[in-house]
């Protein structure tokens, strides 16, 4: 009997195997999903991974369930800017991440406060 460990990603309803298939929406073979995303304000941040960021300085994302260093690409109007999961959140209903300030300036979504991306993990 083989027997590998799975990792249950909440929200992409598809399990991961610890055999090196990885998280599903891994790699740029699978499609973009889409997302609603806010983002911190300027200023520095304690994380809920541990972690202190500068929100104008660092690509930081919040997620409510991938792990803590998983690498998301996300993509708006053309622009395209990788961060990585660092904190919990975010705790209003409808959104699907909060971005750092850099983040979001880079996505072109400082203004509206609230956009909708699209997202595939990379790592």
């Amino acid at each position: 009997m083989v027997c590998s460990s799975m990792l249950l990603v909440p929200g992409l309803g598809l399990a991961a195997s610890g055999a090196g298939i990885g998280i599903p929406g891994e790699g740029n073979n699978w499609p973009m999903k889409k997302g609603v995303a806010s983002f911190y304000g300027k200023g520095t941040f304690q994380t809920a991974c541990g972690k202190t960021f500068n929100s104008e300085k660092h690509s930081v994302v919040a997620h409510k369930s991938l792990p803590c260093g998983t690498k998301i690409l996300f993509s708006r109007n053309g622009s395209q800017e990788i961060g990585v999961v660092q904190d919990r959140g975010p705790y209003i209903g409808g959104r699907t991440f909060d971005l750092s300030y850099k983040l979001a300036k880079r996505l072109g979504f400082v203004n509206q406060g609230v956009a909708t991306v699209r997202y595939r993990i990379v790592g």
